[in-house]
């Protein structure tokens, strides 16, 4: 159907009009627009649809009056806008049309009367589709709450982080504000967030005086470097009082030369408060560590630490340094007569007889024990040193009252100083102990000075440590054999095995010249177990010839007596025939009175071993110490027997030391019988076995199967006595 007066055109609506209407205008002026256009009559015909509006929302041929319009939402409303739109309004709102494609779109439809003249002959509509512009708007209403609602999240915690988070700002003039302030951020500075905002000098009022600089600093130096503001610093909190805070700050230069600095603020007060009180706990447990608990006097570590601060200080060490070093004489005598806390006792008035004999500038500690160092203030001398020690004797005279008893001590004194021989302080000491030495070896209450002498002495000695070390390294110590002298068939009863150190010289050393040194360097226990296994194999060697042995006595060292190798040793040991003795010193048996001590000399006689005690008679071991130990062989200490002849006194003490093992049961071996005269009394005096020069000297391994094989009884026609090493 064409409408009337179109013509049937390209652009003619599909449907009729009333013939007043003339469409043809409405065509050529909107045909092109890229809105929605059309006209309906006075009765609600549509009579013209643009291009826009027949691809944007369909045909509208079938569309009659009385419809309900795709432009109004009920029928109601429809009737209302067009009678409004008839009688002259102008009328503009919003639907969702149908396409023709389905899904509505978000419009914007403008109704205006449609005029002829005065006449208005219908209405002219115009739709603009505002879908996207909606769509637009609901994104960015969306992204809005979103923004907000991530804001206020922001700030939620931003407001509960226990501190302040700040954006501070400072232009290239230094015109500084504070962009962003938390809420905590204003009381946390004494002062509030809205006074930071509208004030930012407001935030650094209360900044302590001695670090308000430190502060400006800071800033400043980030403003230049772009480095990070990391510090702790006070403030004087105008209602908390002084207060730590830490603040960490990132800058960011901006375009135009602001920086901006992105940081947060925490007070840490407490932190501050435990990290002093850990430092003031420390060093109280510092100072205690340095203080000898028993005493109230410095202890070892603070020895070393003032050791250590004048070998580090040149201009102390530019003076004259000088050590006295004390040991007290027969100390475990107090303990083991008066008991322990008298033995303390003791030490603590030591203690108040140092403090009261050096001056302000000397420094005094207990190394242990019953050791004890001074070293004088700097730039005192050797005489300065004795005049100490003298005091310090006088102060030490006077006896100790303990529980109703007298305690008298004494002590031996060492000292070392540099206006002798020049030295740091750290040689010193070791020289002040070289010395002290030296005053216990001429007989305890006694004061040596290091001098050169006694410090060739300390080289050699050294030179001997090394010596010894390297000649167990390379196998230098053997064993030779004494022999010991059945005292009435004259027969051999057995052998003493003894170290000799065969050194690179050709010589044979002798024990005297390096055990004191084998003893500085704790090797004394490696030699007395080479002397066992090297004596051993000689044992076996003999006995695949026939030879027997029908005793060896070895001599054994405090450590290895208390060492449990030394059973390890005794148990994997096969001799044959032959009867195995461990000669223990008199000291040991007065001095070792362990458990580990007594159960190793048990578990020695359940494997066989027999138990000597060497040196008897030296005036250290009691009766009841030896019945502790229940030995089966004492030796008579050869400083006895061989002026035996010449002093009565030495005679009486042989024959009385023979009566006791007599009446114990325990045999009797003298030492040092240098002649058949000293072999003839002592058999008839009862000794059961003699040892000495008057029957051989010390023998070589390889001499010994000679030895045995040639030897006839001593009594049944006297052999005289061997000569060689």
């Amino acid at each position: 159907m064409k409408t009337p007066g179109h013509g049937g055109g390209k652009n003619a609506p599909p449907f009729a009009c009333s013939p007043e209407i003339d469409v043809s205008q409405l065509a050529e002026l909107f045909e092109t627009w890229p809105h929605a256009v059309y006209a309906l009559d006075r009765s609600g015909q549509y009579v013209f649809q643009n291009a826009a509006d027949l691809a944007a929302f369909g045909n509208l041929e079938d569309k009659v009056a009385g419809d309900v319009s795709a432009d109004a939402a009920t029928q109601e409303q429809w009737t209302e806008m067009h009678n409004r739109a008839l009688h002259g309004e102008t009328i503009t709102y919003s639907v969702t049309r149908p396409t023709s494609e389905g899904p509505g779109r978000d419009a914007e439809v403008t109704l205006a009367p449609w005029r002829q003249g005065e006449k208005i002959i219908g209405i002219f509509g115009m739709t603009i589709d505002r879908s996207h512009e909606r769509k637009f708007d609901r994104e960015r209403q969306a992204a809005a709450e979103t923004v907000r609602q991530t804001h206020a999240r922001l700030q939620r915690l931003a407001d509960n982080v226990p501190g302040g988070i700040f954006e501070f700002q400072i232009d290239p003039e230094g015109n500084m504000c504070f962009s962003y302030a938390s809420s905590g951020l204003g009381p946390l500075l004494g002062t509030t967030t809205q006074a930071l905002l509208e004030d930012p000098e407001s935030g650094f009022v209360n900044d302590h005086p001695d670090d308000a600089h430190l502060v400006q600093e800071a800033i400043a130096y980030s403003f230049r470097t772009l480095e990070p503001v990391k510090m702790a610093h006070r403030i004087i909190h105008p209602e908390l009082g002084l207060r730590w805070h830490r603040v960490h700050a990132t800058p960011e230069r901006k375009p135009d030369g602001r920086v901006v600095w992105y940081g947060c603020i925490f007070d840490i007060t407490e932190e501050m408060l435990r990290a002093e009180e850990l430092e003031a706990a420390r060093k109280r447990m510092e100072t205690l560590s340095l203080i000898d608990p028993l005493t109230g006097i410095a202890n070892r570590r603070a020895c070393d630490r003032v050791i250590s601060d004048l070998c580090a200080d040149p201009a102390k060490r530019s003076k004259t340094c000088t050590i006295i070093r004390i040991d007290l004489d027969h100390f475990k005598a107090v303990n083991d007569t008066l008991g322990h806390a008298a033995g303390d006792a003791v030490l603590c008035r030591v203690g108040e007889c140092l403090r009261e004999a050096i001056g302000p500038d000397d420094f005094t500690a207990r190394l242990g024990g019953d050791e004890f160092v001074i070293i004088l203030g700097p730039g005192k001398t050797t005489r300065d040193a004795e005049a100490i020690v003298q005091k310090l004797r006088g102060l030490m005279a006077v006896p100790l009252m303990h529980h109703g008893r007298y305690c008298r001590f004494d002590a031996s004194f060492g000292i070392a100083s540099s206006d002798i021989l020049p030295d740091d302080p750290m040689n010193l000491l070791g020289s002040a102990d070289a010395a002290l030495l030296q005053a216990k070896a001429q007989g305890r209450g006694r004061l040596a000075v290091f001098t050169t002498d006694l410090h060739n002495a300390m080289v050699y000695r050294k030179q001997r440590e090394a010596e010894i070390g390297t000649a167990l390294e390379r196998d230098e110590f053997i064993p030779f054999f004494q022999p010991q002298i059945d005292a009435v068939s004259g027969s051999v009863a057995g052998f003493e095995v003894l170290a000799r150190w065969k050194h690179p010289s050709g010589d044979h050393v002798l024990p005297i010249e390096f055990i004191p040194a084998a003893e500085q360097i704790q090797v004394v226990q490696d030699i007395d177990r080479i002397m066992f296994e090297k004596a051993l194999r000689v044992v076996n060697r003999l006995q695949a010839e026939g030879i027997v042995i029908p005793k060896l006595s070895f001599n054994v060292s405090t450590s290895w007596a208390n060492d449990p190798e030394i059973i390890r040793v005794v148990k994997k040991m096969r001799t044959g025939g032959t009867q195995v003795a461990f000669e223990l010193l008199e000291s040991i048996v007065l001095e070792e009175e362990t458990a580990t001590f007594a159960r190793h000399i048990d578990l020695l006689k359940q494997s066989g071993v027999s138990i000597e005690v060497d040196d008897f008679g030296s005036g250290r071991a009691s009766i009841i110490g030896v019945l502790k130990v229940a030995p089966d062989t004492l030796k008579i200490d050869r400083r006895l027997v061989t002026p035996m002849f010449d002093s009565p006194t030495s005679c009486n003490l042989v024959r009385a030391i023979i009566d006791i093992g007599r009446t114990l049961g325990i045999d009797i071996t003298a030492e040092g019988v240098e002649t058949m005269h000293h072999a003839i009394a002592l058999r008839d005096m009862g000794c059961k076995t003699l040892q000495g020069i008057a029957f051989s000297t010390p023998i070589p391994a390889d001499d010994l199967a000679s030895y045995l094989t040639t030897f006839r009884p001593v009594f049944s026609g006297v052999k005289p006595a061997r000569s060689g090493p």
